[in-house]
């Protein structure tokens, strides 16, 4: 990546972080799904998703994480990642299947 490039992204976070992690996420996702199956309204529902919810949500969803697990210590990532990858996991299907409006019966 050119050194100009990584001085305008760091620039962009200093600037306004929250937009620029949801305009990176939106970009990601867009592009993420164009490469997995090109459908164009699929391909602006992925991105808008990857503007409005996944880059902002995470932002606060990992302040919220580090709060619970203040420690910096190595013995924390085997609890931590479990633990925060099932909560923001349930978070993430409970949103698709808002978008899709489709509920199961267990």
């Amino acid at each position: 990546m050119p050194e100009h490039n990584w001085s305008a992204y760091e620039e962009a976070l200093n600037a306004n972080l929250d937009l620029a992690k949801m305009i990176i996420s939106g970009v990601v996702y867009s592009l993420g799904d164009w490469i997995a199956q090109f459908d164009r309204t699929r391909m602006f529902w992925s991105g808008l998703v990857g503007f409005t919810l996944h880059g902002s949500l995470l932002h606060y969803y990992y302040h919220f994480c580090e709060s619970l697990f203040p420690f910096k210590d190595w013995w924390v990532v085997p609890i931590k990642v479990p633990a925060l990858s099932a909560l923001w996991n349930n978070i993430y299907f409970v949103a698709l299947g808002f978008h899709y409006k489709k509920y199961v019966n267990l």
